[in-house]
C-alpha cells in the first residue's frame, strides 16, 4: 500500500508538472493583451474594407466635400436666403440631414432621431466590443470578420463622410441664446435651454459628440499604413494628422454651435477652423495618393468660401437686406465650384514644388556626412512627403529601381536630421519589407522603435508592420524568416509536448484498466480526461499546421497522432501521403529565407552559401546558438540538440573561446564598430573531441541592432593543397593546428606538432624568429601586400632539407591575432612517404599516399606493410624486413624497380620506391619515398624490343634493360637465330640464315590473332658467341659445340614469350619478355 500510495503520489506530482507545462505552453489557450486586443481589432477593421474601386473613393470623397458644404449652407442658419421649393434643394438639403429633420418634423421627431443616433453610436460601441471579444483570442472565430465588415461600414459612413452632418446634429442642441434670459433656442423659439428635459439633449448629443470624434480618430489611426507601395486609393500613412482633422471639426463645430447666437464670433470660428484643415490638408498631405489631398483641399475651399460669404453677411450692415443676402445667397452658387478648382490647383502647385527637392536625392553621395546636407528638412512630415518619390510604379505595378533608391535616400538623411525618429523608423522598416523584400532589415528598425517610447499611433503601426511580416512569410511557399523559423520550432514543440501528455493519458488508462480493484468512477474520469486530451491535442495539430502547412515533419507526426491515437487509419494515410509530398525539410534550416543575393556588399562566400552541405549557426547577441544547420554535426561532431541553447564559444579554442563575449558585448555598446561582420576570415575550430581544425568563417547580421542583434556564421573546413601548406600558429609562433600537408612536409605527425613552437622544423629558427616579431608589429596592410615572408629550408624528420618560400598571413581578429603560415616547395617533387617499423605497423604516411591508395589518414595510420602489399608478397614479405637479402634481383623494390602496392579496393597501384633505414629509440624504422608509375613503367622494366630486319639482323635494341641477366644493347647487330630458339630452329630446319619466309609467317598469325605470343627460349649473347664458333667448323661442328657448351653447364637458356608486329617496310619488332612476367 506503502509503495501504491508513493506511486499514486509520483503520478500526481507527474500530471501538476505536465499541467504547469501545459499551461504555460498550451496553444489552445493563448491570449492577447489589452492593447494587442484592441490593435488587432482596428486591423481587422482595415482588412474589412477589401478592394476599393476609384469610383466609389473618388465619389466618396466628393460626397464627404457636399456633405460639410451643406452643414454650413442652409436654412437653419440666418441670413442665408434660399428657395426651399427649387427641386435640387429638396434632394441636397437632406446630405446635411439636420436642416430638413427640424424644419418639417420639428423638435420632438428631433430628439427621436437624435436618441437613435445615440444608439447607433451604441451599436457602433457594442459591435467594437464584440469585435475586441472574439479577437482577445489568437485564434479568432470566422464569424468576427461578418462583425468587423459591419462595424466597418458603419463607422466608414458615420465617423468619415457624414462625420461633419452627424456631429453637427448632435451639437445642433447646443444652439441657444446664451446672452440672454430666457435662454431660448435659436432654431427650436419655443424651446428653452434650461428645462431639464432639453439639458438631458444637450448631454446627450455633446456625449454622442465626443464619442463619434473618438471613434472617428481611432477609425482614421486603424486604416492608415506605412506600405509605401500600397495601392488603395485612400490610403494614408499619417494617421496622426487625420485624427488630428476629426478633432479639430468637433471643436469647430462645438464652438461654432455654442456661439451661434452671435453670427460675427461664429463665422469667424468656422473661417479659422476651415482655413486649418485647408492647410493641414495641403501641408501635411495625408493621403498617398496626390489627387485626393487636391480634392479635400478643394471641398475645404469650398466651405471656406462659403463660410467667407456668411461672414461678410454677418459684419454688413445690410445683412437684413432680403437683396442682399439673396445676392451672396447666388454668389455661393456661383462661386463655389470655382473655388473648389482653386483650392484643388494651389494644392496641387504647392505640392509640385515641394516634390522638386527630390531630385536632389537622385545621385546623391551616399556618404552619412554627404546626407545631412543635401537638403535641410523642415519637419519629419516633410521627410515623410519626399519619400513618396518612390511610388513610380512600372508596367508591371513595381517600383522602379531609381525611385526606390531616391525614397531610400530621403529616409536615411531623414533619420540623420532627426535622429531617428519613431514614424521615420516605420517607415523604413515597411519600406525594407515591401520594397527591399528584407525582413531582419525590417525587424531591426522595429526593435529601435520598441527602445523609443513609442507612443500609441507608433505602436500601432509598428503592430501592424509586424502583422505585414508574418503574413509575408506565411504567404511564401516554404520561405521563412528566421523569426518565423524561431516561432515554427516553438510551435512544433508545444503541439509535441500535448501529443506526448495524451500518449501518458493512454498508458494511464490502460494501466488502470490492468487493475483488478479498479472503480468506475475512476475509470470513467480516467476516460474523460484522456478524451479531453485527444480533443486538445487535436485541435491544436490543426491550428500549427494552418499557420505552417508546408511542415512535412509536423504533417508526419499528425499522421502518427491519428494512427495510433485516434485510430483513424484513412485520415493518417492521406496526411502521411501529403507528409511524403512535401518531404522532411519543412519548417527546418532550408526554409528560411537566407538569400543574400539581394543585399549589397555581401562577400562570395555568403552567396555561395549551400544549407544542405555548409556549417551553419544563427546566434543572438549573447552567444546563445539559436539554430544549427545539419552541417554543424558533420563539422563539430555534436549533436544539432548539444548545441542549441548553448553559447557558440565551446566551438571555440582559447584565447577565442574566453574572449568572444566580449567581442559581442563591444558590438552591443558600439554597433557602428563592427570588427568581423561581412568579412572572410580564417579561424580555428574546436571539435567534440578537442581537436583544433582549420575553418573559413563569414559571419554576418541576420536582424536587430546592439542587445537584439542576431547573427548568422557560416564555416566551412579548409581544403588542404599541395603547393600551399599551411599552419596556424598563436604570435608566439606555437603551433595551434596544422594541416596533413604541413605533416607530410615535416614528416612529424599532426597530434605531435600541436603545442610545438614552429621554429623547432625550421632550418634556421633565428631568422624565422625575426620573421615572428615583425608580424607582431605589423599592420594587417603589410600582411595583404606580401611584405611578411622568407626563403628557408624546413627541416623533414626523414628526408632532411626541403628548401621553401615562407609567407605570413593574418587569421583570427583584430584584437586576438593568429597568424596562418603559408609554405611552398621550391622544387615540385613527389613526397608520399611512408614510414614502418620492424613488424610492418605504419608509423608514418603522408595524406597523398594514403589518398592515392584509397585510404583516409586516421584508417591508413592503423594498416600494417602487408595489408598493402598484393599477394603473394603480402605473406612472405615480412622476413624480408628482419632479415634482408645481401643481394636482390633486378627486379626487386631495392633496385627502384616498378612494383604494385595494393590500394584498399583491391587495385593495383603502381610505384617505385627509394628505400632508406633510419634508428630511433623505439627501433628501426624504414623508410619509403614513393613515387607514382604506371603499368606502361612495370612492362617496360620486364621486357626488350628487338627491331630485326628480314634477313634476321637485329638493327636495334631499347636500351637500360637488363632483365635477361645482360646488357640489352649486347644484342644489336647480331643474327637473331643466334639469341632466339624459335629462329635457330627454323635456320637449322630450312639450312639457311633469311628468316623472311618466317618473318612473313609469324606476321600473318598476328593479324589473325591480334596479340599471340610464341614460347621460345633465349640465350645471351656471349653463349651465342660460342656456338656461332662452332657452326664455322662445318655443319655438324655447330652442333657439337652446343652439346659441349650444355654439358659443361655454360648454357642456360631462358624461356621467354615473344609478341610480332610489323614497324615498316623489310623490318619487324619482336617484344621477348619472360614468360612468367
Amino acid at each position: 500500500m506503502a509503495s501504491a500510495a508513493a506511486a499514486a503520489g509520483g503520478a500526481d506530482d507527474k500530471k501538476a508538472k505536465e499541467k504547469s507545462s501545459n499551461k504555460k505552453d498550451d496553444l489552445l489557450t493563448e491570449t492577447r493583451g489589452g492593447e494587442e486586443t484592441l490593435f488587432a481589432c482596428m486591423v481587422a477593421l482595415d482588412k474589412a474594407k477589401g478592394h476599393m474601386s476609384w469610383q466609389y473613393a473618388y465619389g466618396k470623397v466628393l460626397l464627404e466635400g457636399l456633405v460639410g458644404v451643406m452643414v454650413f449652407f442652409n436654412t437653419c442658419r440666418q441670413f442665408w436666403q434660399i428657395d426651399a421649393q427649387l427641386f435640387v434643394w429638396r434632394i441636397l438639403r437632406w446630405f446635411a440631414f439636420r436642416e430638413p429633420v427640424a424644419a418639417v418634423w420639428g423638435y420632438d421627431t428631433f430628439n427621436v432621431i437624435l436618441y437613435v443616433i445615440m444608439g447607433i453610436l451604441g451599436l457602433l460601441l457594442v459591435g467594437a466590443g464584440v469585435l475586441g471579444w472574439a479577437m482577445h483570442r489568437q485564434d479568432a472565430p470566422k464569424w468576427a470578420s461578418h462583425v468587423a465588415r459591419f462595424v466597418q461600414l458603419l463607422a466608414d459612413v458615420a465617423c468619415v463622410v457624414f462625420f461633419l452632418a452627424v456631429l453637427d446634429y448632435l451639437l445642433f442642441p447646443l444652439s441657444c441664446d446664451w446672452q440672454h434670459t430666457p435662454q431660448m433656442h435659436l432654431y427650436f423659439t419655443d424651446v428653452d435651454c434650461a428645462e431639464p428635459s432639453h439639458v438631458g439633449t444637450m448631454v446627450a448629443g455633446s456625449i454622442g459628440a465626443v464619442l463619434l470624434t473618438v471613434a472617428s480618430c481611432m477609425y482614421q489611426v486603424s486604416i492608415a499604413t506605412c506600405n509605401p507601395i500600397e495601392r488603395s486609393i485612400l490610403a494614408s500613412p499619417s494617421p496622426r494628422v487625420r485624427a488630428r482633422l476629426a478633432a479639430a471639426t468637433f471643436i469647430m463645430i462645438f464652438f461654432w454651435n455654442i456661439v451661434s447666437f452671435s453670427p460675427k464670433p461664429a463665422s469667424l470660428i468656422v473661417v479659422v477652423g476651415s482655413g486649418f484643415v485647408w492647410v493641414t490638408y495641403a501641408v501635411f498631405v495625408p493621403y498617398y495618393t496626390p489627387h485626393i489631398n487636391y480634392m479635400m483641399c478643394g471641398n475645404w475651399a469650398a466651405i471656406i468660401y462659403v463660410q467667407l460669404l456668411y461672414t461678410v453677411l454677418a459684419f454688413s450692415p445690410q445683412r437684413t437686406d432680403l437683396a442682399f443676402c439673396r445676392a451672396l445667397t447666388l454668389n455661393v452658387l456661383y462661386g463655389v465650384w470655382p473655388m473648389y478648382i482653386g483650392g484643388f490647383a494651389a494644392a496641387w502647385a504647392y505640392y509640385a514644388l515641394r516634390m522638386r527637392n527630390v531630385m536632389k536625392y537622385k545621385g546623391a553621395d551616399t556618404r552619412k556626412s554627404q546626407l545631412r546636407v543635401v537638403h535641410r528638412f523642415g519637419s519629419p512630415a516633410e521627410v515623410e512627403l519626399l519619400s513618396r518619390a518612390m511610388r513610380s510604379f512600372d508596367l508591371d505595378g513595381a517600383i522602379e529601381p531609381a525611385a526606390a533608391d531616391a525614397g531610400e535616400l530621403v529616409l536615411r538623411a531623414g533619420l540623420l536630421t532627426f535622429n531617428n525618429n519613431v514614424h521615420l523608423l516605420v517607415l523604413l522598416a515597411n519600406f525594407n519589407l515591401e520594397v527591399r523584400r528584407d525582413a531582419p532589415a525590417s525587424r531591426s528598425q522595429l526593435l529601435l522603435v520598441s527602445k523609443s517610447t513609442p507612443k500609441f499611433v507608433e505602436r500601432y503601426l509598428v503592430y501592424r508592420t509586424m502583422q505585414s511580416q508574418k503574413s509575408a512569410a506565411e504567404g511564401a511557399e516554404n520561405s521563412l524568416d528566421l523569426h518565423s523559423y524561431v516561432e515554427a520550432k516553438r510551435l512544433f514543440r508545444s503541439v509535441l509536448r500535448l501529443h506526448r501528455g495524451t500518449l501518458m493519458r493512454t498508458r494511464e488508462f490502460w494501466a488502470l484498466m490492468l487493475k483488478q480493484d479498479a472503480r468506475a468512477g475512476r475509470i470513467e474520469d480516467a476516460l474523460m480526461e484522456l478524451d479531453t486530451a485527444v480533443e486538445r491535442t487535436y485541435r491544436a495539430y490543426r491550428k500549427v499546421l494552418d499557420r505552417t502547412p508546408k511542415n512535412g515533419v509536423l504533417l508526419k507526426c499528425f499522421g502518427t497522432f491519428l494512427e495510433d491515437v485516434k485510430n483513424d487509419m484513412r485520415s493518417a494515410s492521406k496526411v502521411y501521403a501529403e507528409a511524403a509530398r512535401l518531404g522532411l525539410a519543412g519548417g527546418s534550416i532550408l526554409s528560411m529565407d537566407l538569400d543574400f543575393a539581394s543585399q549589397p556588399g555581401k562577400p562570395e562566400m555568403l552567396l555561395s552559401m549551400d544549407v544542405n552541405d555548409d556549417c551553419i549557426v544563427i546566434i543572438n547577441s549573447e552567444g546563445l546558438i539559436m539554430v544549427a544547420s545539419s552541417g554543424a554535426p558533420k563539422l563539430f561532431g555534436y549533436q544539432k540538440a548539444e548545441l542549441e541553447g548553448q553559447n557558440v564559444s565551446m566551438l571555440m579554442p582559447q584565447p577565442f573561446s574566453g574572449r568572444h563575449n566580449s567581442y559581442l558585448q563591444h558590438y552591443k555598446d558600439h554597433p557602428d564598430q563592427a570588427r568581423i561582420l561581412d568579412t572572410v576570415k580564417e579561424v580555428v575550430g574546436l571539435h567534440k573531441d578537442r581537436t583544433v581544425f582549420p575553418v573559413t568563417i563569414c559571419v554576418t547580421k541576420l536582424s536587430g541592432v546592439g542587445a537584439d542583434a542576431v547573427f548568422l556564421g557560416l564555416l566551412r573546413p579548409l581544403t588542404f593543397s599541395r603547393s600551399d601548406v599551411r599552419a596556424w600558429l598563436q604570435p608566439n609562433g606555437h603551433i595551434m593546428c596544422c594541416g596533413p600537408m604541413f605533416s607530410a612536409l615535416t614528416g612529424i605527425e599532426s597530434s605531435k606538432l600541436l603545442g610545438k613552437n614552429v621554429k623547432t622544423v625550421m632550418a634556421d629558427p633565428h631568422a624565422f624568429e625575426a620573421l615572428l616579431a615583425r608580424c607582431a608589429t605589423s599592420t594587417p596592410e603589410d600582411f595583404e601586400a606580401g611584405r611578411l615572408q622568407m626563403e628557408t629550408d624546413v627541416m623533414n624528420k626523414y628526408t632532411g632539407r626541403v628548401a621553401c618560400h615562407v609567407r605570413m598571413a593574418l587569421g583570427g581578429s583584430l584584437t586576438t591575432r593568429l597568424f596562418v603560415l603559408h609554405i611552398s616547395r621550391v622544387t615540385d617533387t613527389d613526397q608520399n612517404l611512408l614510414v614502418v617499423d620492424e613488424a610492418g605497423s605504419v608509423t608514418f604516411g603522408t595524406v597523398e599516399l594514403a589518398l592515392m591508395l584509397g585510404y583516409t589518414l586516421k584508417d591508413f595510420a592503423r594498416l600494417n606493410l602487408q595489408d598493402l602489399l598484393p599477394m603473394p608478397m603480402s605473406v612472405s614479405h615480412a622476413g624480408f624486413l628482419r632479415d634482408a637479402p645481401p643481394s636482390y634481383p633486378v627486379t626487386s623494390c631495392r633496385a627502384g624497380s616498378v612494383v604494385f602496392l595494393q590500394a584498399a579496393n583491391g587495385a593495383r597501384v603502381p610505384v617505385r620506391l627509394s628505400l632508406s633505414q633510419r634508428e630511433e629509440p623505439a627501433g628501426l624504422k624504414h623508410v619509403a619515398r614513393i613515387t607514382a608509375a604506371t603499368d606502361e613503367d612495370y612492362l617496360n622494366e620486364r621486357r626488350t624490343v628487338l627491331t630485326v630486319l628480314y634477313d634476321g639482323t637485329i638493327l636495334d635494341v631499347d636500351a637500360g634493360s637488363e632483365i635477361f641477366g645482360f646488357p640489352s644493347s649486347s644484342m644489336r647487330g647480331r643474327h637473331v637465330a643466334e639469341l632466339l630458339g624459335l629462329f635457330s630452329d627454323w635456320r637449322g630446319r630450312s639450312g639457311g640464315a633469311n628468316m623472311r619466309l618466317l618473318m612473313l609467317a609469324l606476321l600473318d598469325k598476328e593479324s589473325e590473332a591480334p596479340g599471340a605470343a610464341w614460347r621460345t627460349t633465349l640465350i645471351s649473347p656471349g653463349t651465342a658467341q660460342q656456338l656461332a664458333l662452332g657452326h664455322d667448323g662445318g655443319p655438324d661442328a655447330g652442333n657439337d659445340t652446343r652439346r659441349s657448351v650444355v654439358q659443361q653447364g655454360r648454357l642456360q637458356p631462358k624461356l621467354v614469350a615473344m609478341q610480332v608486329s610489323a614497324v615498316g617496310h623489310g623490318m619487324v619488332a619482336a617484344t621477348v619478355q619472360p614468360a612468367d612476367a
